[in-house]
């Protein structure tokens, strides 16, 4: 039996500004907005700049949410039944 060989394309090195905001579905402005605040680490190439892929998953994982606790924190409700808390 001969296996069926099917390359991986690989993913690409460094990402654009356009391409970073279309993977993590944000807008252009806020890619811009994390580099100005110092949450996202671009390489320069030339007047361009891209962003490497272990850079932005540093940053998802600075970015990630810990435990249900810190979740209802965001959602400003109580982890069992999502109800807002109490003020």
């Amino acid at each position: 039996m001969t296996r069926q060989y099917r390359p991986v394309r690989p993913e690409p090195l460094l990402y654009s500004v356009n391409d970073l905001a279309h993977v993590l579905r944000i807008s252009r402005g806020l890619v811009y907005r994390l580099v100005r605040r110092g949450d996202l680490i671009p390489v320069q190439v030339g007047d361009r700049l891209r962003f490497r892929i272990d850079d932005v998953e540093a940053y998802l994982d600075r970015r990630r949410v810990g435990s249900a606790r810190k979740l209802t924190d965001l959602r400003g409700g109580d982890a069992d039944n999502n109800s807002p808390a109490a003020a």
